[in-house]
């Protein structure tokens, strides 16, 4: 029973993940490194692949995106990765269409409510519950 749920929770990720795919196979460079607790690893040359355009000006420095199951990243620590296997359980638990949808409303609210771009990204629920897990 707990396999059919991994394994149907992966589906139910699927369509975040296929974004993600669609980054790796025409903008990223990467490599996959490992499957880690329910995500796949990709480790990047740099993290300029990571910086939303426009963003460059050091507000989104990153080291990790995750998108579905697929985790992005140059450099990754242990609390990193706690981090981001919280965002893999997060897609797998509400799907690869809603978990987007509900994470760049949030942060659009967060910008309507006349926060920064970064004050606005920090006030996600996502990453407030990912940053617990750390």
């Amino acid at each position: 029973m707990r396999i059919a749920l991994y394994l149907l929770g992966h589906l139910w990720a699927l369509p975040h993940t296929l974004f993600g795919l669609l980054l790796l196979a025409t903008v990223y460079r990467g490599k996959v490194t490992r499957w880690s607790w329910g995500g796949i690893e990709v480790r990047l040359d740099s993290n300029r692949d990571l910086i939303p355009k426009g963003m460059e000006n050091g507000l989104f420095e990153t080291a990790a995106q995750t998108h579905g199951v697929l985790i992005f990243y140059v450099a990754l620590s242990k609390r990193l990765r706690r981090h981001e296997r919280r965002h893999v359980l997060q897609c797998i638990i509400l799907g690869g269409v809603l978990y987007p949808a509900a994470y760049g409303l949030l942060y659009v609210v967060g910008l309507c409510q006349g926060k920064s771009a970064l004050e606005a990204y920090k006030a996600i629920w996502f990453e407030k519950n990912a940053r617990a897990a750390e």
